[in-house]
């Protein structure tokens, strides 16, 4: 089962290193341009939406506990 985890994970890092990779080939300046924005964009981007899915991953399923499906819909439409 994690083998699709797996390729997933190794497809979507492989997409930053070629990206950086071809930026290497213009020079200093735009690998180190290219560094400095996919670091910015992993700790502002990502990281930031990952907290806000775990987030709701916690409270849909305490609201799905309870069995009370307009609260359901009411967080996921806030967010």
């Amino acid at each position: 089962m994690a083998g699709p985890l797996a390729a997933q994970n190794v497809l979507y890092q492989g997409s930053f290193y070629i990206s950086i990779a071809f930026a290497g080939r213009l020079g200093r300046d735009a690998l180190s341009a290219a560094v400095l924005g996919t670091s910015i964009l992993n700790v502002t981007g990502f990281a930031v939406l990952a907290g806000f899915a775990s987030a709701m991953e916690t409270l849909c399923g305490q609201v799905l506990d309870r069995f009370d499906g307009h609260r359901l819909e009411h967080s996921c439409k806030r967010i």
